[in-house]
């Protein structure tokens, strides 16, 4: 047996169990904050709302996906869009889940409100592998 077989018989253990890197805000207090690599919008799918995702590294370097809600109940822009909409890569931001407010239609969870931080950074903070590819020069 090679090292490479003895590597993938220890390999299926907790401990090389892969890691998601989605941010979930679970109690009142939960908190990231980091460089903003990028973000983008998803479509809702799977009976999920459409959402705003910020990618974030955090100070410890970890590279972390965290999803806000991208519209209201009516269809029109959440909060969180129109906060965000001037944000760039290499801003610091930082995300709190601060409250919960009682649901507006019975049987449904209550509201994560989430306190949004900002202050405009510098964009040589975002990796070069992130990074917008740089356009060549006509001749």
């Amino acid at each position: 047996m090679n090292d490479v077989d003895k590597q993938l018989d220890a390999l299926m253990t907790d401990e090389n169990r892969a890691k998601s890197n989605w941010f979930k805000f679970e109690k009142v207090g939960d908190s990231i904050s980091g460089v903003l690599l990028g973000s983008r919008h998803e479509e809702g799918k799977n009976g999920f709302p459409a959402q705003l995702v910020f990618e974030v590294r955090t100070k410890d370097g970890d590279e972390w996906n965290v999803p806000l809600r991208a519209v209201k109940a009516d269809g029109g822009p959440s909060t969180y869009a129109q906060q965000t909409k001037r944000w760039q890569p290499g801003d610091l931001v930082g995300f709190k889940y601060e409250k919960e407010l009682p649901a507006q239609q019975k049987g449904y969870k209550p509201a994560k409100i989430i306190q949004l931080f900002h202050k405009a950074g510098d964009p040589a903070n975002v990796p070069a592998r992130l990074q917008p590819a740089a356009e060549e020069e006509a001749f």
